[in-house]
Parts: structure tokens; sequence; C-alpha cells
């Protein structure tokens, strides 16, 4: 397995919006507009696609295609918590959220115990399509799955809703130093030289990229830790993270199916979110030095992304709302419901079952 792994957790590619990106394509007399997301890893188009829901005016259909369902349940949570009622949880505490699930291998307690309450309404989802189309996140549609597809990915939701005291469902740290051994062999010892070379040979000269700060870059190398946005221990791991992989034993010869993290190592989450923003402020440097880094673009992206979709859900502005809005730390012993989420009317996100790649290119030849 090579650097990039077997499954992309996140993009290598600044996020787009399709809707702004194809527009006078997209006056026809059709009522609906149906969107074709293949293989992208995220769900960081449809975010920054659903800012430009109001100038169209129509339907939006977003069809999601993904190699993996580990995929499918990682599209739920983080647009879930981009779907939480703004009464409930503020702006602020969303994008920190999402890029604590999004990005990082370990995270902290509480954002742990909040996948755990979301895993339990996921199942409901999953399990009964009927309370489903009766929540506020009537949005998503898992009707076109195979029940073998539903039924995995109900699995994946239990195995998040575990909480282990010994972490050995999951063991992060040492899944993380296996992907790193492997990857650079007998380079092992000499690891963090060779973060310094890829980021400044491959990583620098590319647009905006040095912003990324090659410290932080290096922390995520070596740890899988990419955004520290608080001053807290980052020491659960985020299982959110694993997936599933038939290998071959070594011992015995056999094909055996392994959980572990079989993602990226090499090129990071900062990439969709990190190295653009429409303020020139966050790239200006001092003394040659960024005086911000991809984590704080990030948050501000998201914060921004987040304020214009509540606006859609029928709220005020982020500046007219932010004083009303509260932050609120998740507890164990509470219960997330589809009624703490608002409801995004004229939006549908289909998740497609995984052969479909292959039933495209069937119809075509038929």
């Amino acid at each position: 397995m090579d650097g990039f792994g077997n499954i992309n957790w996140w993009g290598f590619s600044p996020s787009i919006d399709i809707l702004e990106l194809c527009g006078e394509h997209l006056k026809t007399n059709e009522e609906t507009i149906n969107i074709l997301l293949m293989n992208c890893g995220d769900q960081r188009i449809i975010i920054d696609s659903l800012k430009s829901k109001k100038k169209v005016n129509k339907k939006i259909r977003f069809f999601v295609l993904e190699k993996m369902l580990e995929l499918y349940a990682r599209d739920l949570l983080l647009l879930s918590i981009i779907f939480e009622h703004p009464q409930k949880t503020g702006v602020l505490l969303k994008a920190e959220n999402f890029l604590e699930i999004y990005g990082n291998l370990f995270i902290r307690e509480n954002t742990a115990n909040l996948i755990r309450l979301k895993s339990n309404e996921f199942i409901k989802f999953i399990t009964d399509l009927d309370y489903l189309s009766k929540s506020n996140l009537n949005m998503f549609n898992f009707s076109l799955l195979k029940f073998k597809e539903r039924d995995f990915l109900e699995g994946i939701f239990k195995f998040w809703r575990i909480k282990e005291t010994n972490k050995d469902y999951f063991p992060a740290e040492k899944c993380w130093d296996v992907r790193l051994r492997n990857y650079f062999g007998n380079r092992y010892d000499s690891r963090l030289n060779a973060y310094d070379w890829d980021f400044s040979m491959k990583l620098m000269d590319r647009k905006n990229c040095s912003i990324i700060n090659h410290k932080i870059y290096a922390k995520w190398r070596d740890t899988g830790v990419a955004f520290e946005l608080r001053d807290v221990n980052y020491d659960t791991p985020n299982k959110t993270l694993a997936s599933g992989m038939i290998m071959n034993d070594p011992r015995s010869g056999d094909k055996t199916s392994r959980r572990g993290y079989f993602g990226d190592i090499i090129v990071g989450p900062y990439l969709s979110y990190g190295i653009e923003h429409e303020n020139a402020e966050f790239f200006k440097k001092t003394n040659d030095y960024h005086r911000y880094s991809a984590t704080d673009v990030s948050k501000a992206n998201l914060e921004k992304l987040i304020g214009e979709i509540l606006g859609l859900g029928g709220h005020q502005s982020l500046e007219s709302k932010l004083s009303e809005m509260k932050i609120v730390e998740v507890s164990e012993e509470q219960e997330m419901t589809s009624d703490e989420y608002f409801r995004l009317e004229d939006v549908e996100i289909v998740f497609l079952p995984l052969s479909s790649a292959h039933d495209f290119v069937q119809k075509k030849q038929i």
C-alpha cells in the first residue's frame, strides 16, 4: 500500500461550488438539478455548492458514489454537524467539531461522545427509512442502497457508539505507526527529515500550500493529528477514520479481514478547506513567515460556509444571529434526536450502491 492508502478520507483539491461553476448551463426548464459526485472522498463539494442554492431557485439533488461505505457514514456524520440547529450548537463549535472529526486521528472525549450520540440516531435512519423521511434530516436518501450495504452501515454506526476503555477496538496509534513503518521501511528512523523534504520539495511550490506550516504538517505526518483547535488533550481514537480491508495472513496465507487506518499519510487534510480564502489577509507574511496557518483558514472557511447554509434553513445571517447562538457541550446522558437539526428544503443527497459505476458502463453499452 502506498502513502495515499486505499480510502480517501479527504479530498486532495480545494472545494468547488458546482452551481457557480456551471453558471448559465443550469438555466434550463427542468425543476431539479441533478449532480453526480463520484469518488470525491468527502462532502466538501456538497457543502460549498449549497451556499449558491438561493441563486438557482431550484431543487438540488446530489447523487453520491464512493468506493467504500465508511465514506457514506462519514458524509452523514459531518453533514449532520452542519445541520444541527443553531440554537443548540453555535457556528464556532460546529466548525471545530467538523475539523476535529474530519482530519484528526485522535479527538477529544467530548467529541467522541458526540459521535456516539449521533450513531444511535443514524442506526434508526438506516434501519427505518420511514423514520428518516419524517425527520428533519430527510434530505438524506439511503433507499437505493442494497440491504447488505445498509446492514454494513448499521454495523459501522454500532462500532462508532462503542465506548471502550482500553482502546482495543481501534488502536489508532499502533495503526498509524504500522503505516509509517511500512511506508518508510529502512528510512523510518530518519522520517523527520523525510517530512521536511516532502514539505519543502513537493508542497511549498504549489499555490498557497506554504500556509500549511511545516511544523504542523510534520506533526500530522508523525501523529495523525492535523487540527489542534484547543489547548486540550487529543487522546481518544477517532473511530470514523477506521476502515476494513481484506489481506493475506502472513502466517497461514489465508485471506482475513483487518480493521485499521488505511488512509492518506503523506498529503494531509488541509487542501480541502485550508489553502484558499477570499480574504487575502490570511496569506500575508511577516519576515517571510505566514501570519496564519491552514488550520486558521480551514476554520474561517467552515464558519463562513456554515453561516451561509444556516440562511438556507430560514435563519438570520451569521452576523445578526451570532449573539443568540449558544455553545453547548454534549454530555453522555443527553440523547440526540432529529428535532435538534434544521430542515433544508429542496435539497436531496442520494447515496448510490457501490456497484453503480459498473451499472453505468453496462447501461451505456446497451
